[in-house]
């Protein structure tokens, strides 16, 4: 790592917060000692001290924040008071001596008049700092808070908490809306990015716990491949990019869905990252460790040196493919296990088959890619369908083999039933459809169903092993939870230009099995209709999902949107 500060400071003693001035080049930074510094800045020439009060006579400065315009700093302490001090005088405007009942662990700023601070016992206020009066309390977690985050728009507060638990609460409603079950991931630092569709939480244990907004209960997805056992700090750097302060000093880039560590950028000589903040002009980027420094970064050279090369990690795969990261198994809710020692894999997607010659399709209703090559598909009818499950099977590396008449009457107008023995599953498919299987690799086998003419229409069903834990279809989380987070992980319309964009339609739960229908539209191209159903066999030894898809373009809906449909409502277990 070549980088060097631009500017380093000895504090001389261990400081636990930092804060720029939101328009001059100030920064502040509270101490162990319960001193209150002030720095004046410049590029070129070593920061100079303009300020040293001791705020705090018997207790550190945990927290600090400039408010009201940058005309005063507000400092919160062990001894449970908030303080506000004058930046021209360094003298005493208000001391609010016992603003909590419990040390004052965490401030963040909310609006230009209003701040939020936490406690070591889990209680968040809010304050208006003109009034000098609490407006708000939320007495929401067991244990101390370890960061918030607010959504301007939504005026809804995220808190962090050592209770491993994350909480929202509304300003306007004054209440606790929901907070998350129980992690063992103790959450230590908390973003919102993806334009307010994901929250970001940075653990104890070195992973990043992904939640999509609206669904707080359990993570939807989990980041691992850090070096680091802890990410103490998480700052926004932009939508998709995330800037962390670990536990072993490193200070690293990180991109977010698709989830990758782009470089580390910065660091503290192995001394754990206590604070980050960015300047009034986003120039620099400001760091306090325990080795007692502040530094301020050249933010541009940081960026500039980091390239757009993502970091080689084991748990990384493909990452400039713009995929819902998803675990391999995807998690059960957190409460009362041990997620510290759950394996998790980047990957591409295990579901992803390519039900077209030259089209990566979308199979399990987890991820899509809809690039499709210009070359076109085979007329060949044998050519077609053997190009098409050699392709469908490479991420397998399974053999092909092909039938045409593995069907029997169904007693149904125009369709015959399909019934497979081994796999234990019922379908009825649209009369002169093909058939196609894969060899099983004895974890995840491969049906498709596909019309004989030129058609991006298709019906498959995979079935995939699953762990011993996994007894029910509910153990991947509530329908509507499920269906809605698979969904918003499939979107790209936010992305500048818009990407695909993800249309959940319908969702229940029914018979055991999960029944979503959602809708799929490249930019420029026909809407692409898809029927999932997910449903779960169970034995002593071995437990199956079952993952169906149909699909088919608005194009040719009129076609075969019936028979889809219809086929996909007929799937059941034997």
């Amino acid at each position: 790592m070549e980088s060097s500060a631009s500017m380093e400071i000895n504090l001389g003693k261990l400081a636990f917060d930092i804060d720029f001035h939101p328009s001059s080049p100030l920064i502040t930074t509270g101490l162990i000692s319960g001193d209150l510094h002030l720095y004046r800045y410049e590029v070129g020439a070593q920061p100079q001290r303009i300020l040293d009060i001791h705020a705090h006579l018997q207790e550190s400065v945990r927290a600090v924040r400039f408010i009201n315009g940058g005309s005063a700093i507000l400092t919160g302490s062990p001894d449970c008071s908030i303080l506000a001090t004058d930046v021209e005088t360094g003298a005493t405007i208000v001391r609010l001596d016992d603003a909590h009942e419990a040390a004052v662990n965490r401030l963040v700023n909310l609006t230009e008049t209003t701040i939020a601070s936490g406690d070591d016992e889990g209680c968040i206020k809010v304050w208006d700092t003109r009034q000098r009066t609490c407006c708000s309390t939320f007495d929401v977690h067991e244990e101390y808070i370890s960061d918030m985050t607010f959504a301007a728009d939504s005026l809804k507060l995220l808190g962090t908490s050592g209770d491993g638990t994350l909480s929202v609460c509304s300003l306007r409603k004054n209440k606790v809306l929901t907070q998350s079950e129980f992690s063992e991931d103790e959450p230590l630092s908390v973003v919102i990015m993806k334009n307010g569709r994901k929250v970001i939480c940075g653990t104890q244990n070195g992973v990043l716990m992904l939640y999509s907004w609206g669904y707080f209960k359990d993570c939807s997805d989990r980041f691992t491949g850090f070096l680091s056992k802890s990410i103490d700090v998480l700052l926004k750097l932009d939508e998709d990019r995330v800037i962390t302060g670990s536990e072993n000093g490193v200070i690293s880039l990180v991109g977010i869905l698709p989830n990758r560590i782009i470089q580390p950028i910065a660091e503290h000589s192995e001394y754990p990252v206590e604070r980050l903040a960015f300047s009034h002009d986003k120039k620099f980027l400001g760091s306090i460790s325990h080795d007692q420094m502040l530094k301020l970064w050249d933010l541009e050279d940081l960026i500039q040196a980091s390239g757009n090369t993502p970091r080689s990690q084991s748990e990384v795969v493909d990452s400039d493919n713009d995929e819902m990261d998803m675990d391999i198994n995807p998690q059960t809710s957190s409460k009362g296990a041990n997620r510290s020692s759950s394996r998790v894999t980047r990957c591409r997607n295990p579901f992803v088959v390519h039900i077209n010659n030259n089209k990566q399709l979308e199979h399990s209703s987890i991820c899509v890619s809809l690039e499709e090559n210009e070359r076109g598909l085979k007329k060949n009818g044998s050519k077609r369908r053997e190009a098409l499950f050699q392709t469908a099977f490479a991420a397998f590396s399974l053999p092909a083999i092909f039938s045409n008449a593995l069907a029997e009457s169904s007693g149904v107008e125009g369709f015959l039933v399909y019934t497979d023995d081994e796999k234990k599953f019922k379908i009825l498919i649209p009369t002169g459809w093909f058939v196609g299987e894969g060899k099983s690799d004895g974890i995840r086998s491969l049906t498709a169903f596909y019309p004989e003419e030129e058609s991006s229409t298709n019906v498959s069903v995979l079935v995939s092993g699953l762990g011993a834990d996994y007894t029910k279809i509910e153990s991947f989380g509530k329908v509507e939870e499920f269906a809605e987070t698979l969904v918003s992980g499939l979107d790209r319309s936010w992305q500048n230009p818009p990407g695909v964009a993800a249309k959940l339609l319908n969702a229940k739960a029914s018979k055991g099995m999960y029944y979503i229908e959602y809708s799929l539209q490249k930019p420029g191209e026909s809407s692409r209709h898809i029927y999932s159903v997910l449903g779960m066999q169970s034995s002593q030894w071995y437990n199956k999902l079952f993952t169906v898809t149909g699909q088919f373009t608005e194009d040719e809906s009129e076609k075969y949107g019936t028979k889809v449909e219809k086929a996909i409502s007929s799937f059941m277990l034997i």
